[in-house]
């Protein structure tokens, strides 16, 4: 059955397998085991490729050394709660989308979040399976553009580098080339000076030898 996530970048090819290059990766925050083995088989089920941390300060070590395109993260956790981890994982995994998990009664810290970590979303616990997928779908297909941007933005300034290290050849090249020309230039007017000096000497000369006779 092939079924497509979002865009061309997100699409599960052949009988229900997705090619691991471009399946999403992404990372489970809570410190219930109940609601993360929930999010995780919710995740499996779609053929999301996912990792999980029982805590903000185990989500962090794995950010060290994993890539992944989106955190979905609980809001009440203790020692770490989730707006400060998605905080700190901003930092460590900004181009990672973060979404959290709140209950009704956490709007300031939804504020929170949104201000300090900058989350794409929020969904209110318990939540509802097509909602969640629907905002995980469209922070892939967020993130795939923002990724594009971003190749671009890239390819841009590395052109404009390109182009600059051309001019500033060319500008050399031409700086020489003017200096070459001038030092010709010179060359042939002191030369035309000395024959012209040449000419008058002997000139002189003629003259005097015919006053002489």
């Amino acid at each position: 059955m092939l079924r497509k996530a979002i865009g061309d970048n997100w699409t599960m090819q052949g009988e229900g397998r997705v090619n691991d290059e471009i399946r999403p990766r992404i990372l489970l925050v809570d410190d219930e085991q109940s609601i993360l083995d929930a999010l995780y088989r919710f995740c499996r089920q779609r053929q999301w490729h996912a990792l999980r941390a029982d805590s903000g300060e185990k989500g962090l070590v794995l950010l060290k050394t994993e890539k992944v395109d989106i955190i979905i993260s609980d809001m009440r956790m203790p020692n770490m709660d989730g707006a400060e981890f998605l905080a700190k994982a901003k930092i460590s995994s900004p181009n990672s989308v973060r979404i959290l998990l709140t209950g009704y009664a956490d709007m300031e810290a939804v504020i929170s979040a949104i201000n300090e970590a900058k989350i794409y979303n929020y969904l209110s616990k318990p939540w509802d399976d097509t909602m969640l997928e629907s905002v995980v779908n469209s922070a892939l297909d967020f993130k795939s553009k923002e990724d594009q941007r971003l190749r671009l933005v890239t390819e841009v300034a590395e052109k404009n580098k390109e182009l600059a290290t051309v001019n500033l050849s060319l500008e050399e090249k031409v700086k020489i080339r003017t200096k070459e020309l001038q030092l010709a230039v010179d060359s042939v007017k002191a030369s035309n000076e000395r024959i012209t000096k040449n000419f008058h000497n002997a000139l002189s000369l003629i003259t005097g030898i015919i006053d002489m006779q």
